[in-house]
């Protein structure tokens, strides 16, 4: 598994889009993945958010650092964030 900048990981079926990882209350998420993959999508038109006020509501789960919790660098949670598709069943 791939370690990159800021001592986020993300697991295999990401491994090319993305450098980060959460956690929330369902388990490890690909947050710069998903981000990443929004905003191709928003780039080649298949996405698009009509309200501009809420625009920057909905980016804003996806840029700012501050409202999620991140694995320690370099833990044994970060290797092993998406080697089970739900943390209970490891």
């Amino acid at each position: 598994m791939p370690s990159f900048a800021s001592g986020r990981s993300i697991g295999p079926f990401t491994d090319s889009l993305a450098d980060g990882s959460s956690y929330q209350q369902g388990g490890p998420e690909p947050l710069d993945a998903y981000r990443r993959f929004l905003e191709e999508r928003k780039a080649q038109g298949d996405f698009h958010i009509l309200s501009k006020d809420l625009e920057a509501a909905f980016w804003r789960y996806y840029l700012t650092d501050a409202i999620h919790s991140f694995y320690p660098p370099g833990s044994k949670e970060e290797a092993e964030a998406f080697e089970s598709p739900l943390p209970f069943t490891r």
